[in-house]
């Protein structure tokens, strides 16, 4: 029989699917419900019979073949296969380890240890530090895995849980924005409490070139690119009306580039005013009293060292918003 150490060599392939063969939408995070398998189908039910997830009933979750046997070895879902052992989010089901036991016959778990017996060995599955696996997993770009795993691990088990679970939402939000979601990126940020300095850079480039559109229009300057230059030359060849082309395509260009930003900057309005109120709380609010906000308690820390520059910055960048999107509140605001 080998030693304990010995399963160190499976635990070394481990690895994250890049398909997430049940995503975990908000009905499953707050009833976890109960996993129906068939053959090597799976299907997630809440406890009213309901389906958790419509597209669960036509994925093939379990692609080794049908499931020996399932283990909830918290806070992993262990998938006893033919040839191998699936270590999955719970969560989300995704596949987050393959460990290669080839024909395992018996299984035991005890609470946290896990022993998987095939003919001739028996193993003991050791689960890894839990920091450690949230980092890499994050590390890989699987921030909602690592959200999701690190949500049902108890506190007393790592201990800057919180911390983490902040430091990974910004992250996503950050994610979030740079692929367009500019309302859901902001929603999140408003939910976590994010420093200012986490959020606001993120638009800063928006808002200067908004600035600049703003002047090159007042000016009446029209930069042709090269691109315009082109398909102009192709307009003479075809006999159309060469000279309105480079002016039309500008033109639409700069409808849609500022369409664009007006939506980043709306979103990111709805965070500043959040920002505003909550700093005025903090800053009026007896050192011991306690402010809630989604169940977390609300710390001068989040806005960063100084609660003053912060709300001086986000007073600065509300106005330059106000300047490209609704002018007319300008005046009033500087008049508070």
């Amino acid at each position: 029989m080998p030693s304990a150490n010995s399963q160190q060599q499976h635990q070394n392939d481990a690895f994250i699917n890049t398909h997430n063969h049940l995503s975990g939408s908000e009905s499953y995070k707050k009833d976890p419900g109960i996993l129906l398998i068939s053959d090597n189908n799976g299907l997630v039910v809440s406890r009213s019979g309901q389906v958790l997830d419509e597209r669960s009933s036509s994925l093939k979750l379990f692609k080794g073949g049908s499931p020996l046997a399932l283990e909830l070895a918290y806070p992993y879902l262990l998938t006893i296969l033919p040839k191998c052992i699936e270590v999955r989010n719970p969560i989300s089901t995704a596949l987050l380890q393959n460990i290669h036991i080839s024909g395992p016959k018996v299984i035991y778990n005890s609470n946290r240890l896990v022993y998987i017996a095939d003919a001739l060995t028996v193993y003991k599955l050791v689960p890894e530090n839990y920091g450690t696996v949230i980092d890499s997993i994050a590390e890989k770009g699987y921030l909602e895995e690592a959200i999701n795993l690190l949500g049902v691990i108890p506190n007393v088990w790592i201990s800057d849980k919180d911390e983490r679970l902040r430091n990974l939402n910004i992250l996503k939000a950050k994610d979030l924005f740079q692929k367009g979601n500019y309302e859901d990126s902001m929603f999140l940020f408003i939910d976590i409490s994010a420093n200012p300095d986490d959020v606001i850079p993120l638009c800063a480039s928006l808002i200067d070139e908004g600035q600049d559109r703003t002047n090159a229009s007042n000016g009446l300057e029209v930069n042709i690119s090269e691109e315009d230059l082109v398909a102009n030359s192709h307009s003479i060849n075809s006999g159309g009306a060469a000279s309105s082309t480079p002016s039309i395509l500008s033109s639409q260009r700069l409808l849609v580039a500022d369409d664009n930003n007006r939506d980043a900057l709306r979103a990111l309005l709805s965070y500043l005013v959040d920002a505003r109120r909550k700093i005025s709380k903090l800053s009026s609010a007896d050192p011991d009293s306690n402010l809630i906000f989604n169940g977390i308690k609300l710390v001068p820390e989040f806005y960063g060292s100084n609660l003053s520059q912060a709300a001086t910055k986000i007073d600065t960048t509300l106005l330059k918003c106000y300047m490209q999107i609704n002018p007319g509140l300008v005046g009033p605001l500087l008049r508070v």
